[in-house]
């Protein structure tokens, strides 16, 4: 009886975990499912609305489209005199592997060589890094600098600087982070051989001129020259992108060019601001 009574017990024990095992094979896809639809139900945390600070950006949707200032002399570097040429951009594409994307020129190309100073970016692998082209019609070269974060549509600020007295040519950038806080990077700078200061007789453009694939939005952008535009210069830009479509008194006080919206140049030439477009240049023909 007692060995009947083993066979029964060890009978009803394998039965039980026969039970709780095909108890377990259906529960446990409910609880995988649980879990991993919570894990990608869960969404980032939200970011900062930095469109609200851009209400009247200019909006670059198709080839052929750019903005162009006919500030021929006024966004010149001035010979002796520190510079700024700042803009505001939203960039709807990146890039592709070893794409160079041209954002804004002062510049024009001779059968051999270019002139005036260009701003854009370039992929390598991994790696978006700005680059400036700086130069007149005797010299010039390409510059790359120190590689940055852009996301698509994400709106960032880059300076170029030139402080006369170094020849010294830098880059800045400036950005947001998901709270809302200014960010501003140091990209770098180079002695420029000579001190050469850039010039072209070319208007400024931004946007997709050309073969030039740029999609996106402009904001605000200026050129400043002065005796003290570089002062406490990053300190300023923080202060500045707090309110992008206010001048900080230095810059008021320094301004060759200022464009807070596509429509007008504030600046003290007034110069002639125009959106051109490819359906705009095809009614004009006809």
């Amino acid at each position: 009886m007692q060995g009947a009574t083993r066979v029964i017990s060890r009978n009803s024990l394998f039965a039980a975990i026969l039970v709780g095992l095909y108890v377990l094979s259906f529960s446990l896809p409910f609880v995988l499912t649980f879990r991993v639809s919570d894990l990608f139900s869960s969404r980032p945390t939200p970011r900062f609305d930095e469109e609200a600070l851009f209400p009247e950006a200019t909006p670059i949707s198709s080839q052929g489209m750019f903005l162009e200032a006919q500030a021929l002399e006024a966004a010149n570097p001035a010979t002796g005199k520190d510079f700024v040429f700042f803009f505001w951009a939203r960039l709807s594409r990146l890039p592709r592997n070893s794409e160079k994307l041209l954002l804004a020129a002062k510049s024009q190309l001779f059968a051999d060589k270019q002139d005036g100073y260009v701003i854009g970016l370039s992929r390598d692998g991994d790696l978006l890094r700005p680059i400036v082209y700086w130069g007149n019609e005797q010299a010039g070269r390409w510059y790359q600098f120190a590689p940055i974060d852009i996301y698509q549509g994400q709106w960032v600020l880059l300076a170029l600087t030139f402080a006369s007295a170094d020849g010294v040519l830098g880059l800045h950038a400036v950005d947001y982070d998901p709270r809302g806080a200014v960010q501003v990077h140091v990209l770098g700078g180079y002695e420029v051989e000579s001190h050469q200061v850039a010039s072209s007789s070319a208007s400024l453009k931004m946007g997709a001129w050309g073969a030039n694939r740029f999609r996106g939005k402009f904001g605000p952008f200026g050129v400043f020259s002065g005796d003290d535009v570089l002062e406490d210069f990053k300190a300023g830009l923080k202060e500045y992108a707090r309110h992008p479509y206010e001048l900080l008194s230095q810059y008021k006080k320094n301004a060759r060019l200022w464009a807070p919206t596509s429509r007008n140049d504030l600046g003290p030439t007034q110069a002639k601001l125009e959106l051109v477009s490819p359906s705009r240049r095809t009614n004009q023909e006809q």
